[in-house]
């Protein structure tokens, strides 16, 4: 789990326009809770590339914690 976790930390540092893209098309909730686990500035920086609607639907399910990073 932890190489998991460590595996998708990257891939959404390094690539958050991809991210982005496939967080999407996620459940919002789902999204919320992969983008709360990870380094507030990583967050962010995959937030800043989703379309507005489905950031707003996404930080409309996340936690306080998450929402505050925008």
């Amino acid at each position: 789990v932890e190489a998991e976790r460590a595996l998708i930390g990257r891939f959404l540092s390094q690539h958050p326009g991809e991210a982005a893209r496939e967080i999407q098309v996620a459940r919002p909730d789902d999204g919320a809770a992969l983008l709360a686990r990870e380094p507030p500035q990583t967050a962010a920086e995959v937030l800043r590339r989703m379309s507005p609607d489905q950031a707003a639907a996404l930080l409309a399910s996340a936690p306080v914690e998450l929402a505050r990073l925008t």
